[in-house]
């Protein structure tokens, strides 16, 4: 994701898959388990955002977010844990949480297991947010 027309270069998206390997390596979860989620890598006018976005238990959304300033000082950091995401990327975080209840959460009285491939394969098709 970029905003003003600000666009992400292959070393800007390698940084970000070694960053969420390296950080998502530090969250605890149960073996066995499944957390399936999203990341949003946001170049935005101050700095770059990566943000992690998972489920635990079902229905709980867990998040971790980096921030890397252009200019070295971050204006959110004493906020960073009441963060929940730039604007423009709450349409993303919308339809994760809107796919996640219809294809993980099914409340239809025909359907009684989420279904994981269906929700992976559901993308967001906006051209601009």
């Amino acid at each position: 994701m970029s905003d003003q027309g600000r666009t992400l270069d292959g070393d800007e998206v390698a940084e970000a898959r070694v960053l969420i390997a390296a950080r998502l390596a530090d969250i605890e979860v149960e073996p066995g388990q499944q957390y399936p989620g999203f990341v949003i890598l946001h170049k935005g006018s101050e700095g770059m955002t990566l943000t992690s976005h998972w489920s635990v238990e079902g229905c709980i959304l867990c998040q971790d977010l980096l921030r890397r300033p252009y200019n070295g000082e971050d204006p959110i950091a004493a906020i960073r844990p009441h963060v929940v995401g730039c604007i423009w990327e709450l349409a993303l975080i919308n339809h994760e949480r809107t796919v996640w209840q219809k294809t993980m959460m099914p409340i239809k009285p025909n359907v009684v297991a989420p279904d994981l491939e269906a929700y992976l394969q559901s993308w967001f098709e906006e051209a601009s947010v």
